[in-house]
């Protein structure tokens, strides 16, 4: 059963995320072009979304739907540079 985000709910899943990447870790697993930015730190849009939401990150797209959805409820959506070669 898909469940709609709201803004609250993606705070929610900001705060889950914190407080599960504390520390030196990485915050991002793989490749990615966009990030949700919000209090000065960046997020993995499709796995914000999916705490949100509680639908498994392979069942819908990211992309510009999810940076789409999220800006709608007021966040900022920013692109990351590529990693220097």
């Amino acid at each position: 059963m898909k469940t709609a985000a709201t803004r609250q709910s993606v705070l929610s899943a900001l705060a889950s995320f914190d407080a599960e990447t504390t520390g030196s870790g990485p915050r991002f697993r793989g490749r990615h072009k966009y990030a949700l930015r919000h209090d000065e730190k960046l997020y993995p849009v499709k796995e914000i979304i999916s705490r949100a939401t509680g639908v498994a990150r392979s069942k819908f797209s990211g992309g510009k739907a999810a940076n789409e959805l999220l800006r709608g409820l007021g966040f900022e959506v920013v692109e990351i540079p590529p990693p220097p070669k």
